[in-house]
């Protein structure tokens, strides 16, 4: 069997202290018996190496997206509102996130489509808002299913449950992501 734990390896933190509710640097692993198989490190806008990268990513997905939609190219538009849905969730930027899911919203493929919410769904958790990440992932595996679609969304959404305390429902969806990906793939 599996199960989520919250540890912690930054740097001013104590070993072995557990995550609160609402505690957004204490990251995650992910273990299948006592192998661990993965590991979740907190929000990416947090992360000092990505921080550089990521105002570059916007501005390159918004000018993607306003040159496919100037060239009649809504598909190529779709995928550059796909990075900018979850570049704008990493740092934060909400008013993008929102641009990018609405530009999303009517995609037929629910993969794409659903990363607008995905990423909405990021962001809030990022912010700490964790009934509304909460309620936001609800609404992404009706569409899509556990385990389906280029972007592993499900270690975010156990991240949320953790954090809010409900350890059960997060080692339910554990197991079930377990089930459907292999675990080497969730370890990077």
């Amino acid at each position: 069997g599996g199960s989520v734990s919250a540890g912690h390896q930054r740097r001013g933190r104590r070993p072995g202290r557990r995550a609160a509710p609402g505690d957004l640097n204490v990251p995650l692993r992910l273990v299948r018996g006592d192998q661990a198989i993965g590991q979740a490190e907190g929000p990416a806008f947090e992360r000092e190496e990505h921080r550089a990268d990521e105002p570059a990513a916007l501005a390159a997905a918004l000018e993607a997206v306003s040159l496919a939609e100037a060239d009649g190219a809504p598909e190529l538009a779709s995928l550059a509102a796909c990075t900018l849905a979850l570049c704008a969730a990493a740092i934060g930027d909400r008013a993008r996130g929102e641009q990018a899911a609405a530009l999303l919203r009517d995609v037929a493929a629910p993969e794409r489509r659903m990363l607008g919410p995905i990423g909405l769904a990021y962001l809030a958790l990022n912010e700490g808002r964790l009934d509304d990440a909460d309620a936001i992932y609800r609404q992404v595996v009706s569409v899509l299913p556990i385990g389906r679609g280029f972007v592993r969304w499900e270690t975010e959404w156990i991240e949320t449950l953790t954090r809010a305390g409900r350890r059960d429902d997060a080692e339910a969806l554990f197991h079930d992501l377990v089930a459907e990906i292999p675990p080497d793939l969730l370890t990077h």
